[in-house]
């Protein structure tokens, strides 16, 4: 409990860091202690001194060892681009700590979604409402589909992005499925086929979201 302890504490925090925990606080009002600590396990950021919280540098490294460490930055920190970058770039679901602002900003959530499709319910409302934004969203991430609201989610063009990117598509039960989907030569004549067979058989779009299931679909 004094500072010839220090050693043993810096050995102890680089090997385990979430032993912070138990520290005396003035191991963790110590900034050399809490980097090497945050290191090892980013979520030690909980139990470091509110300023160290408020460090970039401290907190910039936690992100980079688990993205939701950003959960235990300050609230000025969650609300800088650079970090919350780094931070849904490991982990999408670290949107969610974001400030405000930085959920308005369609780079960093489309960034977040690219890592978690789940990231989008933490968007804010304008972007999730966006066409433009949903159809870059999908075209990154198809699994997006599952959280899109009914009007998107069966919208023509928001589906043929997310063809265009991943072989799994969730679709609901009363889009039918043709024979000949799969026997396109090339990546554009399945897209087209597959806007056909999804249509319903009187070439309307289902206006409500009934129970989802998968649809495999391969490219040749």
């Amino acid at each position: 409990n004094d500072d010839r302890d220090r050693p043993d504490m810096l050995r102890i925090a680089r090997e385990f860091g979430w032993a912070i925990r138990k520290a005396p606080m003035q191991f963790r009002c110590d900034r050399g202690v809490v980097m090497k600590a945050v290191k090892n396990y980013g979520l030690a950021l909980e139990w470091a001194h509110p300023d160290l919280r408020d460090d970039f540098d401290v907190c910039l490294q936690a992100v980079r060892q688990c993205g939701m460490a950003l959960v235990f930055a300050s609230e000025a920190k969650r609300g800088n681009p650079e970090l919350v970058t780094e931070a849904v770039t490991r982990a999408g679901g670290a949107l969610e700590f974001a400030s405000r602002e930085l959920r308005e900003d369609s780079g960093i959530c489309l960034t977040a979604i690219r890592t978690d499709e789940r990231a989008l319910r933490c968007a804010d409302e304008s972007l999730r409402e966006n066409r433009a934004f949903v159809i870059k969203a999908v075209a990154l991430n198809s699994r997006v589909l599952e959280y899109l609201e009914p009007a998107l989610r069966y919208d023509p063009d928001v589906v043929r992005a997310a063809c265009g990117r991943s072989a799994i598509v969730k679709l609901s039960t009363p889009l039918r499925r043709s024979r000949s989907s799969t026997s396109a030569c090339g990546k554009n004549a399945c897209t087209t086929k597959l806007h056909r067979q999804l249509s319903l058989s009187d070439g309307r779009w289902p206006s409500v979201a009934p129970r989802m299931r998968a649809i495999d679909v391969r490219w040749p």
